[in-house]
């Protein structure tokens, strides 16, 4: 079927439109139009290009710059994205979120005992894991290094701490290699966005990554709770 919609003049950059085969099918299609002269009668001439596999690559390559190569998990992009959708669902429904920072405690350690082969295998074990330890409806994404971060929407305080605990353990459960065995632990900073909090993602995620730090220095392998933000006051 003739695709629809096509203007009456030309046009100087091509029109993607829908097109329909014989068969039915509906696929995405490139269109461009020439007007010319034929013994004093105008005439349009259409050039139809199918664009399916252009628009397949084009997703493919969006997917790409929202996602960490190494570990598959999604990318700080893709994080950046989300934390800000969450973030307005806050304050839609009332439900709070959790934000979670992570960083590996004596990662260094095996990179320089057992190489780059081996700290990037133990990356993305610990992607798995991550993945595999919370809700299909949370979200995990690598930072950068050897730092992750989750999101939690529509958790409670009071399930923080054991669900922390949890990510802990399951971190510090050895991985083995060949005859290599990888073992490292996580200290978490957990920052909550509440209904009303007067802050931007980005402060969110700076309090998740300072209370992080606090748990380092205060031993490693802990949880912080990051310092209430402020709230704008309702009028």
């Amino acid at each position: 079927m003739f695709p629809q919609g096509l203007p009456n003049q030309d046009e100087s950059a091509p029109i993607s439109c829908e097109a329909t085969r014989r068969d039915g099918v509906r696929l995405p299609v490139e269109v461009r139009l020439k007007s010319y002269e034929i013994n004093g009668r105008m005439r349009r001439s259409l050039f139809i290009h199918d664009i399916t596999e252009r628009q397949q690559l084009e997703r493919l390559r969006d997917q790409q710059a929202r996602e960490d190569v190494l570990t598959r998990l999604p990318n700080r992009r893709a994080l950046d994205e989300r934390l800000s959708e969450a973030m307005a669902r806050v304050r839609r429904t009332l439900n709070p979120l959790a934000v979670l920072f992570l960083d590996l405690d004596g990662f260094k350690r095996v990179n320089d005992q057992h190489g780059h082969a081996m700290g990037d295998e133990l990356l993305r074990d610990v992607a798995k894991r991550l993945q595999y330890a919370v809700r299909e409806t949370d979200f995990v994404a690598r930072w950068a290094g050897d730092e992750f971060v989750v999101l939690l929407e529509g958790v409670t305080a009071e399930a923080l701490e054991p669900l922390a605990q949890k990510l802990i353990r399951l971190i510090e459960e050895p991985l083995h290699v060949g005859s290599s065995t990888l073992r490292v632990s996580t200290s978490i900073g957990v920052a909550l966005f509440l209904p009303g909090a007067s802050e931007t993602a980005q402060e969110l995620l700076k309090r998740a990554d300072v209370a992080m730090y606090m748990a380092k220095r205060a031993g490693k392998a802990r949880i912080e709770l990051a310092r209430p933000a402020d709230i704008t006051p309702k009028t």
